[in-house]
């Protein structure tokens, strides 16, 4: 039997098939010959490849290009859907916006990366939407930073090491001494703030929701413009208080459904 946790041999067709898909989201949508020319594979494998696509109906073909379908979107759908954490969340998540009237979200957290669940904002001008399945470093967020906290040293420090601590702003926190302050920070207030730290003129707060052995599963996440998040909810409770205590009906919910 095969050992899933050894190195093996990636299988290059399927790597292949993968940056096919890359290629015409970027794009948009790109002819036989785009495709062929970028990959530097003949016309007639690469047809091969989008052929087995269009079967799978990952991929369709109209006025001489190639584009992608819905149906990854079904895939990550149903994937979301059948998440514990999801549905669970869900209805705090619109809660924590109806109170706050302000931008609010889930993520999770996927190989060293936090992973948009569902944002819900239907009160603020703000525009900004996270789509679900949008991939961020997590130091450079408070939904991160506040999973970050809850993870021993050592698994900081290989998340670190995997993806870097690149600059999103000017105010991302970009050294690993920088960061493990912060960190301490927020296992002290028991929640993190982002200020500015991914996007100007932004800041959010977030808590961790953690299972039955401490490990983080994913944060509940509160975002607005800056001046805004400096002010309390309309009930009067301050925003600081609110997250952690709904976060802690989301791991009761959870963690003993």
């Amino acid at each position: 039997m095969c050992d899933m946790g050894t190195q093996q041999t990636p299988i290059r067709s399927v790597e292949t098939a993968f940056r096919l898909l890359e290629k015409l989201l970027e794009q948009k949508g790109a002819t036989l010959g785009e495709l062929a020319r970028e990959f530097d594979k003949p016309k007639s494998t690469t047809h091969d490849y989008m052929k087995t696509l269009m079967d799978l109906g990952i991929v369709a073909y109209e006025d001489n290009k190639y584009y992608l379908t819905t149906e990854l979107l079904n895939i990550g759908t149903r994937v979301r859907n059948q998440r514990a954490l999801y549905q669970v969340a869900k209805p705090e998540v619109e809660r924590l916006a109806r109170e706050t009237g302000q931008m609010s979200g889930l993520i999770t957290r996927e190989q060293g990366l936090g992973v948009t669940l569902y944002y819900h904002n239907t009160v603020t001008d703000i525009q900004l939407e996270p789509y679900p399945g949008l991939r961020t470093k997590l130091h450079t967020t408070s939904g991160g930073k506040a999973m970050l906290a809850e993870l021993p040293e050592s698994r900081v420090s290989k998340i670190v090491s995997e993806h870097g601590l690149d600059s999103k702003t000017r105010h991302t926190i970009t050294d690993y001494e920088g960061l493990l302050t912060e960190l301490e920070r927020v296992r002290e207030q028991g929640y993190a703030v982002s200020a500015e730290e991914r996007i100007i003129g932004m800041q959010s707060l977030g808590t961790a929701i953690t299972d039955r052995e401490g490990s983080p599963v994913g944060a509940l996440v509160v975002a607005g413009p800056v001046n805004q998040m400096q002010s309390e909810t309309r009930d009067g409770q301050a925003l600081k208080d609110l997250l952690p205590n709904i976060a802690n009906i989301v791991e009761v919910n959870l963690n003993y459904r």
